[in-house]
């Protein structure tokens, strides 16, 4: 008697497809003269170095307290000097008023640099935190040529005036405070109106970096 024939059992077929690591080949690729598509990030991001830049920027700044401590030295400076001459009576009131006056000068014209230094350093990264790193390392520097420059420069007007030794006791102590305060009041400018210039020149810079894709 012949018996029935059954089909073989079959392996159930699993749902899931296997992984592979490698994408699919398609023959298409290898003729395509186009590359693939990428859709677009966003604005060009080039690398910046902060602390590069804030070395450059705080060199310009230190420019600056060099060429204003050679002006300040000079005749030219008579009119800026003419503003404290009503104090002249009073030695402490003139120096560290006038020390006062330089210094506002001196932060006035580094916010400019400062601003600038935050529009060039986030236009070129795309990124407004490089701008205020920039203004932080520039400070650093700025601060640092400030100090050495200004006990310089302060020696140099002494020898300049030629006054006697018996003055100097009564000029000495007096000056010396007009170089500590107007020390105190760059450190001060610099960390307000120079980083606010930094951080504003950067969030100018970002808002001028062109998107991409929009």
């Amino acid at each position: 008697m012949q018996q029935p024939s059954f089909p073989p059992p079959q392996e159930p077929q699993s749902p899931y497809t296997p992984y592979s690591p490698y994408p699919p080949y398609s023959p298409y690729q290898e003729q395509s003269p186009y590359p693939p598509y990428s859709a677009p990030t966003g604005a060009p991001q080039r690398p910046v170095r902060a602390f590069r830049y804030g070395l450059i920027f705080g060199g310009i700044l230190a420019l600056l307290v060099l060429v204003l401590g050679i002006w300040n030295l000079s005749p030219q400076s008579q009119p800026l000097q003419a503003l404290v001459a009503p104090l002249q009576n009073n030695l402490w009131a003139s120096q560290i008023v006038y020390a006062l006056i330089f210094s506002a000068l001196q932060g006035i014209l580094a916010a400019i640099i400062y601003f600038v230094a935050g529009l060039i350093a986030t236009q070129r990264s795309g990124q407004a935190k490089i701008g205020i790193q920039v203004g932080l390392w520039a400070s650093l520097w700025y601060l640092i040529a400030d100090l050495i420059l200004s006990i310089v420069f302060s020696i140099i007007g002494l020898i300049q005036a030629g006054l006697p030794a018996y003055y100097l006791s009564t000029i000495l102590p007096p000056y010396i405070a007009s170089i500590i305060v107007g020390i105190i009041a760059d450190i001060v400018i610099a960390l307000s109106l120079g980083l606010g210039a930094s951080v504003f020149g950067a969030q100018v810079g970002k808002n001028s970096v062109p998107r991409q894709g929009s």
